[in-house]
C-alpha cells in the first residue's frame, strides 16, 4: 500500500484528505501537460480516466517526463497506464486509446476535467459533455501557463476569451519547466475542487522566466 501520511497532514486538503482517493479525474490529452498532469494525480491516489489517441514521438521526448526512448511510435494511453500502474498500483485507471468525439463524450464521466488537450474543438466537446462535472483548462506556451477553472461558466461562452489569452505551443514552442509548473497548478486545482473548496475563477497566467502571476478576470464572448 501506498503511504499517503505526506498528503493527509496538509491542512489546506481539509478535514477528510483520504476522500479524494475515492474520487476519479479526467485526463484529455496525454502529452507533455496531460502526462505530466497525470502523474500527479497518481501520486495523489486518485483514480484515474485517461484519453488520447496518439502516438509518442522522439522529437516530444524533451517535455515529456513520463515516457522515454522506449515508449517512440507507441500509443500514449496504453503506455501511460502501465507507466501510471508502476508508480502507483493502488489507483484504478481506464485508459482509452480513442479521440474526443461526440459518440464517446461520455468517456470524460468523472468528478473533476482536466482538459491537457491543446485543442479548442475538444475542450468544447468537453464542456458540452460535462453536466456539471468541474473542467479544468489547462494550456503551456513558451515560458507561459494558463489554467482556468470552468465550473459556473461555459467554454462556449468564452471561446473567444480564450483564444486570444492562451495561445498554443504550437505557436511559441514550449520549455518542460513551463510544462511542469502548469500540470502542477493544474492539479492543484482539481484537489480544490475534489475536497469541495473555493477556487480562483479568474484566468490564471503565470510567467516562469519573469515570476510573475496574472489574473486575468473572465469575460464571456459578445454575441
Amino acid at each position: 500500500m501506498t503511504d499517503y501520511s505526506s498528503y493527509e497532514a496538509v491542512q489546506e486538503l481539509g478535514d477528510k484528505p483520504r476522500g479524494i482517493r475515492d474520487k476519479t479525474a479526467t485526463v484529455l490529452g496525454l502529452g507533455a501537460l496531460g502526462s505530466a498532469a497525470a502523474e500527479l494525480l497518481v501520486r495523489a491516489g486518485i483514480n484515474l480516466r485517461i484519453i488520447d489517441k496518439d502516438r509518442v514521438y522522439e522529437q516530444d521526448l524533451p517535455l515529456l517526463s513520463l515516457y522515454a526512448s522506449e515508449h517512440v511510435s507507441k500509443f500514449k494511453a496504453k503506455e501511460a497506464k502501465k507507466l501510471l500502474e508502476a508508480i502507483n498500483p493502488d489507483v484504478k485507471i481506464k485508459a482509452f486509446h480513442e479521440e474526443l468525439m461526440k459518440n464517446n463524450a461520455y468517456l470524460i464521466e468523472s468528478d473533476v476535467i482536466i482538459d491537457c488537450s491543446n485543442s479548442m474543438s475538444t475542450a468544447l466537446l468537453a464542456n458540452e459533455a460535462r453536466k456539471k462535472t468541474p473542467l479544468v483548462y489547462a494550456r503551456a506556451a513558451g515560458v507561459e501557463g494558463y489554467v482556468l477553472t470552468a465550473n459556473d461558466i461555459s467554454i462556449k461562452d468564452i471561446q473567444g476569451f480564450l483564444e486570444k489569452h492562451t495561445p498554443t505551443s504550437g505557436e511559441r514552442g514550449v520549455l518542460n519547466t513551463t510544462v511542469k509548473w502548469t500540470a502542477a497548478l493544474a492539479v492543484n486545482k482539481a484537489l480544490k475542487l475534489l475536497t469541495g473548496q473555493r477556487h480562483e475563477k479568474n484566468l490564471l497566467i503565470i510567467n516562469g522566466w519573469k515570476f510573475t502571476v496574472e489574473k486575468v478576470p473572465v469575460r464571456k464572448d459578445k454575441r
